[in-house]
């Protein structure tokens, strides 16, 4: 039926039609809300209804109505259609708006999802009023509404099989829902939501039931797609929408299921479809592309995408239209396509190229661009543009079309401009910088009326900015522009070059693997001789020293900024000499630093000459830089490196082949090789280090006599009778100090030569003893005698003076033996007294002459042995740099086996249960069983300084080489290989049987050890 007709009907007959609508006869109230429906279809009597006297209940009466699940179809629905007429003029919005809880009822009371005519009115009436009151409210209805209820039930009622116009009003309203929700999404809800987008923009069109609804309230197939685009462009920065419309567990993936790549290709061609019939001028259609764009692969798909050269051509149209809020939209997706594109260079800069319409095309998107921001100041956007052109600027055919456009100029210039925007900063350092790096078109930017000024912006913000991405971008910048001798000469003229310099320092301890231009930009400037004084002036060498001193530290012995770092501080030392080092501050621990990575070694080797006479930056040297310094320094002090020196020596008589055949030291300064006489298996470094251990453990075997031990064997001392035991003793002392010269050519170790501190002082010339060194050398003296002294103990236990001891100046080292056997400590000290005043005197004179006195002569055979390999001057430096507690590390090695650093050391050539099994057996084994495998594997009881991570292995002096098992197939035990650090393994089958074979292989290592296939290679 068709509606009243003007005029409306009489106040008589309205309120007849009220007191029906109020009865409780469901008839009656069915045909009074038919006639109030059809009433309310004009504006005109939607008016004069809600103006009565009893508007307002009649509206209340509504409401009540349409919030009954209960009320027949029909009838439910004539109510909604009344409520929404009253809602499309002001009177009635008031009055159902007035309180939110009002409408709220309808709300929570949708229709049941049903088929038939009556169930399409009514789901199309509820959505319809549900619509007007989200929109009227401007969602404040929605405020106390709990979940995601009525969401849900709008996507429900979204019958697209069935009812089309219903599903455009639906996804219309769940747009407004989603505009103004603020909880996230959930994956269940997101897939339901995805399906019936998917429908509108790919499948509604092929609906038939779209004519069958005519009329001011009928939706068409464009408007689905529309409301679609728009719903998406308001939940598409949601994870779980993009996860269900692409099918893609991550959004950073670049490799994708051939399965999920059609898909995803699927989906992008529908979206870019639909945007080019339906939204071309459609803001939020060209938002919802973008922020599909978002998406790794969904951008780098599009960059090659048959469809995308049309869209290209459609946004180029559409930036020319130059409205506000498009343009934002459209290079929003320009930016989300170009992002990240340079990982895809060579593939994509022809096509993007052809795409955007070759060189005609790129003009006309630089003119669109240029406008836009002259006329848009949104910093957002502005930042859009800026990062757009950062990547667009990578390729060299966008460049190189820029270049030659008649306004190249102002590109340039607003990019400087955008060099002080707060949050386009780096960007625009970035855009600069790749315009530059494409094609090198330095000089549309050095010859630029402005380029100054871009280069103080940048020295202003380094200023202002704490040091992070942006600032990173900027120093891109100008390590792009200013290591050219053109941009050089542009900084030495600079008004504010120290500005600049001082920003690039501050950034020294920020740079990264990634961003470290502006190491590489100071030392260009170092190089220089124009700019070097600008970098030297004040306090910068300082702050760069402390800022490599940072980088060094963090990289903690080898990151990929230690190279970088010691190339700038190396030109940094060669322009002021390395007093700039060593008179800072913070020198010893930019040396430690240093000597923590293989990059430092350069700058230390020329710094070492000086550390001599600076002990504390000596023993700020890592001691794995040391050993391999000691080696390199004795072997370079010959000239050109030569070939190690060959020794045959039978295993019979070693001591005696070795003095004989090491007579002369000078040979010997670039290495031995040993060769054991009788054996077929040649001269190897295993031989060496077991001829070296087993003639060092022989000499120093307290049964030779040449060294005493009174401490358990813990340490050795040379024997102040050594002559009595062995007449040619000091050929042999000169034998010990060759051997240890040897042990630090080859950085290997001789764990038997485990000297007393006062031994290793003599022989590095470290100063003068103290009385404590007594306690190494000899403890029971140093209990009984020095601190019985020293400590008064003759007057708390015996009840003595100093005087009832009748001492002198002498000592009588066995009294017991040789009571007359005396020597004075200085002449006529037989006849002085000790006193209480000079008996510390007289305790350090007798310690003294125990620790060196009485062993002078074996000590200078040690040191000359030493010296025959080690010329004087190199020696001499030795002995500055490394400490005593250092040469024992570096001639005897670690102490203790760390069996985690072994195993994390070695390489495995068996199979995964074989090499478990051996490393469960060396856990059961106790230190003295650890260190005699190691000494069946390697030819030294003890691993180097610098742990497994250095083992010595086979070939030149310094190479390493890790241990490693492997599978030995023609016998039954264990065999070793210690030119090559290796075991081969039979195959045992349990820890047991493995450690059982390990120790009897060990027990049996004199019988002959060596592999002879491997030491044959």
């Amino acid at each position: 039926m068709a509606p009243f007709s003007k005029p409306p009907p009489t106040s008589e007959k309205l309120e007849a039609l009220f007191n029906t609508f109020a009865g409780h006869d469901a008839g009656q109230v069915a045909i009074a809300a038919d006639l109030l429906a059809r009433l309310t279809e004009t504006e005109e009597n939607a008016r004069f209804l809600c103006q009565h006297a009893r508007g307002d209940g009649l509206l209340e009466r509504c409401v009540s109505l349409a919030a009954m699940p209960t009320l027949p179809a029909e009838t439910r629905s004539d109510v909604l259609m009344v409520l929404k007429n009253c809602m499309a003029v002001a009177e009635g919005k008031a009055m159902l708006c007035k309180d939110s809880t009002c409408l709220r009822r309808v709300l929570e009371a949708p229709p049941e999802k049903q088929t038939g005519e009556m169930a399409t009115l009514l789901r199309h009436a509820w959505l319809g009023l549900v619509l007007n009151a989200v929109v009227s409210t401007q969602g404040s209805i929605l405020e106390a509404h709990e979940g995601n209820h009525l969401e849900d039930s709008v996507i429900e009622l979204c019958d697209t099989q069935t009812d089309p116009q219903g599903s455009a009003e639906g996804l219309l309203l769940l747009r407004h829902l989603y505009e103004r929700r603020k909880t996230p999404m959930q994956p269940t809800e997101a897939t339901r939501l995805v399906k019936l987008l998917v429908w509108a923009i790919g499948e509604s069109d092929k609906h038939e039931s779209w004519r069958e609804w005519k009329g001011e309230r009928a939706r068409s197939p464009a408007e689905a797609v529309s409301h679609a685009l728009h719903l998406l462009a308001a939940i598409g920065h949601q994870f779980p929408v993009r996860k269900a419309l692409f099918h893609i567990d991550d959004e950073e993936s670049e490799q994708l299921a051939p399965e999920t790549a059609q898909h995803v290709n699927a989906m992008v061609n529908m979206l870019v479809v639909a945007v080019q019939k339906h939204g071309t001028t459609d803001p939020y259609a060209w938002r919802a592309l973008s922020l599909t764009a978002e998406v790794k692969y969904v951008r780098r798909l599009m960059r090659n995408h048959a469809c995308v050269k049309g869209l290209f051509r459609t946004l180029l149209a559409s930036l020319a239209i130059q409205d506000r809020t498009l343009t934002e939209q459209l290079v929003s997706l320009l930016k989300q396509i170009f992002t990240g594109a340079t990982d895809q260079f060579l593939s994509t800069d022809p096509t993007m190229f052809e795409n955007l319409g070759k060189a005609d095309g790129l003009k006309k998107l630089l003119s669109s661009l240029l406008t836009s921001w002259k006329d848009n100041p949104d910093i957002v956007h502005r930042g859009n543009i800026v990062a757009f052109l950062a990547d667009a600027m990578f390729f060299s055919s966008f460049t190189d079309t820029w270049q030659v456009h008649n306004q190249a100029s102002d590109l340039i210039s607003i990019l400087f401009d955008a060099l002080l925007w707060k949050g386009v900063e780096g960007t625009a350092g970035l855009a600069l910088g790749n315009f530059v790096s494409a094609n090198g078109h330095i000089d549309l930017i050095l010859d630029h009326d402005r380029a100054a000024h871009s280069i103080s912006n940048v020295g202003w913000f380094l200023k202002r900015t704490s040091p992070g991405w942006d600032t990173k971008m900027q120093i891109y910048y100008l390590w792009r522009v200013l290591r050219s001798r053109k941009g050089c000469k542009l900084l030495c003229k600079h008004p504010h070059s120290d500005l600049i310099i001082a920003g690039l320092l501050t950034g020294v301890p920020y740079a990264t693997t990634e961003d470290n231009e502006v190491l590489s930009l100071l030392e260009c400037f170092l190089a220089n001789e124009e700019t070097r004084p600008s970098v030297l002036r004040g306090g910068n060498v300082s702050t760069m020293l402390e800022g490599l001193c940072d980088l060094l530290s963090m990289t903690g012995g080898g990151g990929d900024l230690s190279e970088p770092s010691c190339m700038l501080l190396q030109v940094l030392l060669e322009a002021t000499g390395p007093s700039a080092l060593l008179t800072w501050s913070g020198a010893a621990k930019m040396i430690g630093a240093l000597s923590q990575v293989a990059a430092g070694k350069e700058v230390l080797d020329n710094l070492v000459p000086s550390l001599q006479w600076e002990p504390a930056m000596a023993r700020a040297l890592s001691l794995e830089y040391k050993r391999k310094w000691v080696s390199e320094v004795i072997r370079c002090s010959g000239g050109p490196a030569g070939d190690a020196a060959e020794i045959a020596v039978n295993r019979s008589d070693l001591l005696r082949d070795l003095l004989m055949k090491m007579k002369d030291g000078k040979p010997y300064q670039y290495g031995v090789k040993i060769r054991f006489v009788g054996e077929e298996t040649g001269a190897g470094d295993g031989h060496r280090r077991e001829c070296i251990r087993v003639a060092m453990a022989a000499l120093c075997d307290r049964e030779f006599g040449l060294f005493k031990s009174h401490d358990g064997g813990r340490s050795i001392h040379p024997s102040s009778i050594a002559v009595e035991a062995e007449p040619e003793c000091m050929k042999y002392f000169h034998l010990v100090g060759k051997l240890i010269a040897v042990s630090l050519i080859h950085m290997e170790t001789i764990p038997a030569a485990r000297f007393t501190i006062a031994l290793r002082k003599m022989i590095l010339a470290a100063g003068p003893l103290h009385v404590g060194d007594m306690a190494s050398v000899d403890p029971e003296f140093y209990l009984h005698k020095v601190q019985y002294l020293l400590l008064n103990k003759y007057m708390e236990e015996d009840k003595m003076s100093l005087s009832d001891l009748d001492l002198t100046f002498e000592d009588i080292p066995q009294p017991d033996l040789f009571p007359n056997a005396s020597h004075e400590l200085y002449p006529g000290g037989s006849q002085a007294q000790v006193t209480e005043e000079n008996k510390l005197h007289y305790v350090e004179l007798l310690c003294d002459s125990r620790m060196r006195g009485a062993v002078a002569e074996q000590v200078q055979a040690i040191i000359d042995g030493i010296r025959s390999i080690i010329p004087q001057d190199v020696w001499s430096l030795i002995q500055h740099i490394i400490s005593p507690d250092e040469l024992d590390l570096l001639i005897c090695g670690l102490q203790e086996v760390d069996v985690n650093d072994w195993k994390a050391h070695s390489n495995c050539d068996v199979d995964q249960e074989l090499w478990e099994l051996f490393w469960a057996a060396i856990d059961s084994f106790d230190s003295d069983q650890q260190k005699a495998l190691l000494e069946f594997a390697t030819g030294s009881r003890t691993p180097p300084v610098g742990g497994f991570a250095s083992l010595p292995g086979y070939g030149s002096v310094g190479d390493i080489q890790k241990f490693t098992l492997a599978r030995n197939l023609n016998s039954t035990l264990p065999v070793a290989s210690t030119c090559f650090n290796t075991i081969y393994l039979p195959k045992y089958t349990s820890q047991n049987e493995m450690a059982d074979g390990l120790l009897e292989a060990v027990a049996h290592r004199d019988a002959g050890g060596f592999h002879e296939a491997a030491v044959a290679r």
